[in-house]
């Protein structure tokens, strides 16, 4: 309110003075900007520059790399319920705002404009940051801080400053003072013609668009590499270099766990023959990898994603793909079988003509509306399909993502296979003399004819020509008389040898691989083989892009499958599921078998939890019907049917769900009201998909560009597939927990990592006199010793080590002095209180006690007692229920048969003893929240707190010994800085609930996501099953009598939830002590990369980090590095917070799957024009990030248009040096020219920017090897390029100035592929292809704009490489060239580029170009020894046409008067000669 008011009041010179005060103060400055301020009177002061709110805020976003508009801030604005905003005065506030600040509280009229408070906490909403707004007020309350969302302190604010109505972007005074006028309007020389954007040939084509995965990997890697340039920079240039580590892992796991992550599953439930396996099949084949692209064979480091999943964390790192095919036993100690599938040339032939066939048939399919759909039965693709008779899936099959496709099969072990086979003597027996034909329940019959096949597959191995129940059964008497006499078969033994099946290809041939996987999986989903008996879960890795970042299929038996076990993998499925997809038929209600299937498998139940809702999707698989043609899916009568469809469900959902509701109700169960149910099903998804339409039209392209109609057709085939849809529900059933994870590192990680490098700068200006002599001596010495035990540094490690182990296994440390905090520091008394807020009892170690805390809150607690009293009062009442189903001895035994887990469909065993048929939740909260008065919380910051005492007095006391005051300003500054940048950033990290919880190989998603109370209920969830089978299950081949298994039951209902409650508690405190003894191994002793523990770490970080201010304070260029450094961190969080508020945005599941189908779309592009380079392309990625693109405004570029496809730039030395000097001084980069006598094209120039030569050596490639393949690739794209559309032909050879009619394209693909310089047209194609950026520089005695040649359409990027262009003004018999009508055959230009300083070192020799030695590329040898090389065409000379050292930050001056005039150096004769022998 008060600041609403401050708006409404006319400005005066006080106020102005007293804000350029403030913002002097906080070292801020205006942004200059053209518009002017409206208000005021003739009275007023002269208002400065300034603009409207909207504006403000849109240039400082740009500032950050973010974008926001007007209509998103007032749409937000609007529509936002009223909130009240606090930004909590934290200790970055008080030190960098106002003590105090204002208060925003929203309660504005929905009727009325949204106010500027309303906007302002609107668009910090949209772009995820703070905004500070500050003022001229007369009072303490002069900044106005805007923070609704609680970002964290760490997070960069957006600045404004307000005057008199009009708002001011601010920015830092050192960045002012660096570029008073940024460029940031981008011009162009030809305004007519780029005002005209639909007849531009480049306006934004479909490749160019936007794709955030992309642009979030390419981010990720830009800061891990500055990462490591940050630690080879300190490394060369300070004498202990910055360990960095801790920042670049997270940033590295996460960028893995994009692509490989553990995720949430799909499940797809239906009948048989409705299309589950085939549904997955085709999201699979729409995303598959293209098989150029298939790595296992490349990476000789792949391990499996399977065998990674064996190895647990402490164990040696697993074994690749390529020592597993070379030595097969290296997983026995996992009781693993390697099964390698041999690679045969012919046999991947034919698996590849199969896949083609396959794509021929879905063209076909899109030609001809009568043409038979596609089969992914006759590929043999990957799950079997095919069949409706019977399941195609008889067995439990998970699909996740492999880099390679492998198949891991886990099987039943001996016992229980006995115990299986055992249940048909049960039933044998309790028959008696009767006939099996006189059974009058035709299910019984069923179960009985299916326990004796069972029994002759374990016992015989008989799968063929099995007995009807017509036939003979064996007598009782000659039955095994307990489960344990049951004799398995030889085959079947041998088939159980081991525990688990790995079945893997050779890595040569993508779809050789999955063929033969997929032959195996059918084998084991037949009836007639005996591996479908002993198998129970089957887990397919297969590189598709549906299934990056933790997606992933469980594919499950069908309803009408005769496997009395089907139903319990589906209730296990659905469990584990992270969604559940219904496919149907036609509508639910018409849908019996589907109907009991819902009801039977619990899913509506679990849909009715409050606590961990169900996503349930209902699909209705319209292509079953033959009949059904392409033509059918737009029309109104199509549509009628599917409206329909989803009328009909919902109400049969809404009848089912409220039915389940009131049995719960009647059980005195949680239940939802009929509001909510109505909720439920108005908010469940239902649509009707026509997956193969979908693919036919997608792939044939050529078909729908023919004409409209085409187009037409496949749009509204596009629009109702809902296969874009169906593909954005799978994307979003992760994206939440990789949208969490980025928004840390954004406003976690990195500004953590920028404080720490920014505390050298401060520390070093804070040390006006200097560190203190002893103390730089002291850190320089005991770091020499810091491997060596017996130094001071070692014996120091050691001590604190032992304290630590002491502490682990006593609880107390043996010394007289104990730290104790205090306001101002620290301190050491004789008689200090303990060290912890709650210590353990004496002799009881701090391990014991948090096994303790565990171990108490689950037998004393009151959650777990509150869930066993509702327990025990259920079970009573539904006790009695349970015993009158179970009426026949078969059916009890069959209820207690260990193999259901007792939860045979009806027969429910668990539900009884626990008091819930819904998965009724343990509140955890209280024990593992990661929240003040939790009790792990608490237990693991008293414990931190402990460590940081001991690290500190230990830090004190040694600097004391060493005659250094520890009450020293400078002293105390040092270590305030290493605690906050060092000592709790490492540590509160490590000592936080989700990292202390978090497995280091393959965690849960539970733990992975930090839900560390709901990873407890899924143990719990589990350890009531181990319960049940220790008291109940386990007994079941002892009873002989229908009355002794009620007994058994009735008798042990209390004893199993008693059994349950220990062996929880020894479950989770067996689980939590893991992890204690993980994190003092991580303080103590430490894996190699952490230098051998964390305090060992932590010390040496403290000894380099005086050493570093040390240098710092002495060298003034190392701080300007350093700054340099900083600022490209700040650039690349900028960056990554941009695209972290862009997927923020993006919820709506059709718009997910389109940008997920465009993502695959624009890989496989690259990948086939790769393939159509050549085979041996293995050039890669490009393995150089770009510099940042920070233009002033007198070098505002422009965009490139095919006008200006052929650029000259002048020759001569003059214009060279000021150019590079101009470069050097302003944006720090320096000119490289390339080998005058290799040539300098176009390609060379880009390889060597994009990859250098260390990159290109890895992969055993030269320069011109690199170049041959970019031309190669570039000659693919024109190509490509040209064939999309047949207008564009005509066009392009306009703009190349040849004859239409010509053979132009012929000839210029020619040049390409030869000798040909290369020209922006070229770097265009090779900037979308590669997703780079490049800025252009044209040496001349007039001021020239650089040229911006993007991969996206007129969006201005943050970095780009520098590229210099010089070309011959005349043709070699010396006629002047017009650029206007030059031809490709007829442009000669040189190709040089722009290279940080950082990466090249300049010479100071006088009127001479040197060889640059560079710190770039480390293969690259130094300056002598390449002189003594003979000269060669492969390669770059790091020269530089400059002579001078920089002395100061002004740019030399530009050439002047008769200097500009002057004609160019022109080539000599012999130079001519050289060319028109080239050409």
């Amino acid at each position: 309110a008060d600041y609403l008011m401050h708006c409404g009041q006319a400005g005066s010179a006080e106020e102005l003075a007293r804000l350029d005060q403030t913002l002097a103060e906080h070292k801020l400055a205006r942004r200059v900007v053209a518009v002017a301020a409206s208000g005021g009177s003739s009275a007023a002061p002269a208002a400065p520059p300034g603009s409207s709110l909207f504006e403000a805020v849109s240039q400082a976003a740009r500032r950050l790399e973010q974008e926001i508009s007007q209509n998103e801030i007032q749409s937000a604005a609007i529509s936002a319920v009223s909130r009240r905003c606090v930004d909590p005065i934290t200790e970055r506030a008080q030190r960098k705002s106002p003590s105090r600040v204002a208060i925003i509280d929203d309660d504005d009229d929905d009727d009325d404009p949204p106010t500027p408070t309303a906007l302002l906490a609107a668009a910090s909403v949209l772009l995820s940051r703070p905004i500070w707004v500050f003022t001229g007020v007369a009072s303490e309350k002069n900044v106005l801080l805007v923070n609704p969302k609680h970002m964290p302190r760490t997070v960069e604010p957006l600045r404004l400053a307000e005057f008199w109505g009009s708002y001011h972007a601010l920015v830092p005074d050192d960045e002012a003072a660096a570029a008073a006028e940024p460029a940031e309007a981008i011009v162009s020389s030809d305004p007519e013609v780029l005002a005209d954007a639909e007849e531009a040939l480049l306006a934004a084509d479909e490749t160019q668009l936007p794709d955030l995965k992309d642009d979030l990997e390419t981010s990720l890697k830009d800061t891990v590499t500055t990462i490591s340039e940050t630690e080879r920079w300190s490394k060369e240039n300070i004498p202990e270099k910055l360990d960095l580590s801790s920042y670049s892992e997270p940033l590295e796991g996460y960028r893995r766990r994009l692509v490989d992550g553990a995720g949430l599953d799909a499940v797809c439930l239906g009948d048989n023959g409705v299309g589950k396996s085939t549904l997955v099949d085709v999201a699979i084949y729409n995303t598959l990898e293209d098989d150029n692209a298939y790595k296992p064979r490349l990476d000789q480091g792949y391990v499996l994603e399977a065998v990674n999943k064996l190895f647990s964390t402490a164990e040696a790192d697993p074994p690749t793909l390529a020592q597993l095919i070379a030595d097969k036993t290296l997983l026995s100690s996992k009781g693993t079988e390697v099964v390698v599938l041999e690679h045969d040339d012919a046999a991947a032939a034919e698996a590849g003509a199969d896949i083609a066939q396959l794509e021929n048939d879905f063209r076909s399919y899109a030609e001809s509306p009568g043409h038979m759909r596609p089969s992914f039965k006759k590929a043999h693709f990957l799950l079997p399909t095919g069949r409706d008779d019977h399941a195609t899936t008889a067995i439990h099959t998970f699909v996740r993502y492999g880099g390679g496709v492998h198949m891991l099969v886990t099987k039943y072990t001996v016992a229980e296979l006995k115990q299986q086979a055992f249940l048909f003597v049960a039933i044998r027996r309790e028959l008696g003399d009767d006939d099996p034909e006189d059974i009058e329940n035709e299910k019984q019959k069923d179960e009985l004819k299916e326990a004796w096949h069972t029994f002759l597959k374990v016992t015989q191995g008989q799968t063929t020509d099995l007995p009807e129940l017509s036939d003979e059964l064996p007598a009782a008497d000659e039955l095994p008389e307990s489960w344990s006499e049951v004799k398995v078969c030889d085959a079947v033994l041998k088939l159980t040898s081991s525990p688990h099946t790995l079945y893997c290809g050779e890595g040569r041939s993508l779809h050789h691989d999955r063929k033969q996987i997929h032959e195996v999986l059918e084998t084991m989903n037949d009836d007639e083989r005996l591996e479908r008996v002993v198998a129970k879960e089957v887990a397919l890795f297969v590189p598709a892009a549906v299934l990056e970042g933790g997606c992933g299929f469980i594919d499950l038996p069908g309803n009408n499958d005769a496997d009395p076990g089907s139903m319990r993998q589906i209730r296990e499925g659905i469990e584990r599921a992270g969604a559940v997809f219904v496919v149907l038929k036609r509508d639910i209600a018409g849908d019996n078998n589907t109907v009991k299937l819902l009801k039977d498998s619990g899913l509506l139940a679990r849909a009715l939890h409050a606590d961990e809702p169900l996503k349930l999707v209902f699909l209705f698989n319209r292509e079953l019907s033959q009949q059904l043609k392409i033509s059918d899916i737009d029309t109104e009568a199509e549509a009628e049917t599917r409206r329909a469809l989803e009328e009909n469900t919902r109400k049969k959902f809404k009848k089912m769900l409220s039915d389940v509701n009131r049995s719960a109700q009647n059980r005195q169960e949680p239940a939802r009201t009929e509001e909510e149910i109505a909720q439920i099903v108005a908010s469940t998804p239902m649509r009707a998909i026509y997956p193969m339409s979908h693919t036919a039209c997608k792939l044939h392209t050529e078909f729908v560009e023919k004409n409209a109609d085409n187009k037409v057709l496949a749009e509204g085939v596009f629009s109702h597939s809902n296969m874009y849809w169906f593909s954005g529900v799978l994307d979003a059933l992760n994206r939440d927990y990789y949208v969490r994870e980025l928004g840390r590192l954004v406003t976690k990680t990195i500004p953590e990592l920028l404080q720490k490098l920014q505390s050298g700068l401060d520390d070093a200006a804070h040390t006006d006199a200097g560190l203190p002599s002893k103390l730089v001596e002291m850190a320089q010495s005991w770091l020499k010793g810091a491997n060596r035990l017996t130094g001071p540094f070692g014996t120091l490690v050691e001590d604190l080590r032992g304290k630590l182990r002491k502490l682990d296994t006593t609880g107390r440390v043996d010394n007289a002095l104990f730290p104790r905090r205090t306001p101002v520091g620290f301190e050491l008394t004789e008689q200090s209180p303990p060290l912890s807020p709650s210590p353990p009892p004496f002799g009881e170690g701090y391990r014991s006690k948090i096994e303790n805390l565990v171990a108490n809150f689950v037998e004393e607690g009151e959650a777990i007692a509150d869930f066993l009293a509702r327990a025990e009062e259920r079970s009573s009442q539904s006790w009695p229920t349970l015993k009158n189903s179970l009426r026949h001895y078969s059916t009890a035994m069959m209820a207690i048969d260990p193999k259901h887990n007792g939860l045979l469909k009806g027969k429910e065993i668990l539900p009884v003893v626990f008091g819930s048929r819904s998965l009724v939740r343990v509140d955890f909260s209280q024990l593992a929240d990661d929240e003040p008065e939790s009790i792990l919380h608490d237990f693991l910051q008293d414990f931190k707190e402990l460590v940081i005492d001991l690290l500190v007095s230990s830090v004190d006391q040694a600097l004391q010994v060493n005659g250094v005051d520890t009450q020293d300003v400078v002293v105390e500054t040092l270590k305030e800085s290493f605690m906050t940048c060092d000592v709790h950033a490492l540590l509160d990290e490590r000592f936080s609930i989700k990292c202390f919880f978090m497995p280091k190989r393959s965690p849960p998603v539970d733990l992975q996501n930090g839900d560390v109370a709901a990873y407890f209920n899924k143990l719990a969830a589990k350890e009531r099953v181990t319960a049940l089978r220790d008291k109940v299950l386990k007994k079941a081949t002892d009873q002989s009598s229908l009355g002794e298994v009620h007994a058994l039951i009735e008798n042990n209902l209390e004893t199993t939830r008693e059994a349950w409650r220990h062996q929880l508690a020894t479950t989770l405190s067996k689980f939590t002590v893991t992890q204690f003894g993980l994190l003092m191994a991580d303080l103590t002793e430490g894996r190699k990369r952490m230098g051998g523990g964390l305090i060992k770490q932590l010390l040496r970080a403290f000894l380099q980090h005086i050493v570093q201010t040390d240098q710092m304070k002495s060298n003034a260029a190392l701080r300007r590095e350093l700054s340099r450094y900083i600022n490209d961190f700040r650039r690349q969080n900028a960056a990554l917070h941009s695209l972290w508020t862009r997927l923020e945005k993006q919820s709506d599941p059709e718009e997910l799957g389109r940008a997920a189908a465009r993502h695959v779309d624009m890989r496989r592009l690259r990948e086939a024009v790769v393939r159509q380079a050549g085979s041996g392309a293995n050039l890669g990625s490009p393995a150089q990030k770009m510099p940042a693109l920070s233009l002033v405004r007198e070098d505002a570029p422009k965009w490139w248009h095919p006008s200006e496809n052929f650029l000259r730039g002048d020759m001569s030395v003059a214009q060279l040096n000021a150019l590079s000097a101009e470069m050097l001084s302003k944006y720090r980069l320096g000119a490289c020219q390339m080998k005058t006598e290799g040539y300098a094209s176009l390609f060379h120039a880009v390889a060597k920017l994009a990859w250098g030569q260390k990159s290109l050596k890895s992969r055993l490639l030269t320069l011109n090897d690199a170049a041959a393949q970019l031309r190669a690739v570039c000659a693919a794209q024109v190509l490509n390029y040209c064939a999309k559309k047949d207008e564009r032909n005509a066009k392009v050879a306009g703009f190349l100035h040849e004859a239409p009619a010509s053979d132009w394209k012929e000839q210029y693909i020619a040049l390409i592929k030869s000798n040909y310089p290369g020209d922006l047209f070229c770097l265009w194609h090779l900037a979308c292809h590669y997703k780079l950026d490049f800025c252009i520089w044209r040496p001349s005695a007039e001021k020239l704009p650089p040229i911006l040649v993007t991969q996206r359409d007129k969006e201005l990027p943050t970095a780009a490489h520098h590229l210099i262009v010089t070309a011959d003004s005349d043709k070699a018999d010396g006629t002047p060239i017009d650029l206007s009508t030059i031809t490709p055959s007829e442009y000669e230009a040189q190709w040089w580029f722009f290279a940080d300083d950082r990466k090249v070192r300049f010479s100071d020799a006088k009127g001479k170009v040197h060889l640059l030695a560079t710190t770039d590329d480390e293969a690259e040898a130094s300056t002598k020894a390449r002189l003594a090389v003979p000269r060669s065409t492969d390669g770059v000379e790091w020269t530089s046409p400059s002579s001078y050292r920089i002395t100061a930050d002004v740019p030399p001056p530009r050439p002047t008067g008769a200097e500009i005039h002057h004609r160019p150096e022109q080539p000599t004769e012999a130079e001519r000669a050289w060319k028109k022998a080239r050409r």
